[in-house]
């Protein structure tokens, strides 16, 4: 997702897991642009949250890696930048906590406006980062996505511990289930 005066949807939830879809993705990302005129996050959190509530995978731990080099800017002047504002962080940031989607965010420039991404991460349980170098940002990904794959490690042995709750198996004949040997883990859902 894309955003400035509005959000686009540049490509639907896909799952890169070849080569071919690495570039493809890769040169989606290269087409980006900074030129826009204003920065219409609410719009893009917006569109995000659509997508992973409505198209979204029910088993994957869903979370959106949000960049950008601005403070929330939209026409209409400041009385509706104040309302776009509140409407993120009542409406649209309840709605990601009742989805249990993360926010992870990443300030690129000291024109971002740094309290507002970081009440989005703390609320939703994702993370905040500032990345000003190319090493910044790549740090930044590393971090998100080892953070993301001890989530779902720990997501994914979830219902073993709930079924033996449930059945209430006491813990000595609790049945030994076979170690998973890799994880399904889908870093950007944007």
């Amino acid at each position: 997702i894309s955003f400035s005066t509005k959000s686009n949807l540049l490509a639907g939830l896909v799952k890169i897991n070849n080569e071919s879809t690495k570039r493809w993705f890769k040169s989606m990302i290269e087409s980006l642009s900074h030129k826009g005129k204003y920065t219409n996050i609410t719009s893009a959190l917006e569109r995000a949250l659509y997508e992973l509530k409505h198209k979204g995978r029910k088993d994957a731990l869903k979370s959106i890696i949000f960049l950008t080099d601005g403070k929330l800017d939209i026409p209409g002047g400041e009385a509706k930048r104040l309302e776009s504002i509140n409407f993120l962080r009542t409406t649209i940031i309840d709605d990601y906590k009742r989805c249990g989607i993360l926010i992870y965010s990443i300030a690129f420039t000291e024109d971002s406006d740094f309290a507002l991404m970081q009440f989005l991460s703390q609320s939703t349980g994702g993370e905040y980062y500032r990345a000003y170098t190319t090493s910044d940002l790549k740090d930044s990904f590393n971090s998100i996505y080892n953070t993301l794959e001890k989530k779902q490690i720990i997501k994914s042995e979830e219902p073993k511990a709930k079924l033996a709750e449930e059945e209430k198996i006491p813990p000595f004949i609790k049945p030994e289930l076979p170690e998973k040997k890799g994880i399904n883990l889908s870093l950007i859902h944007i």
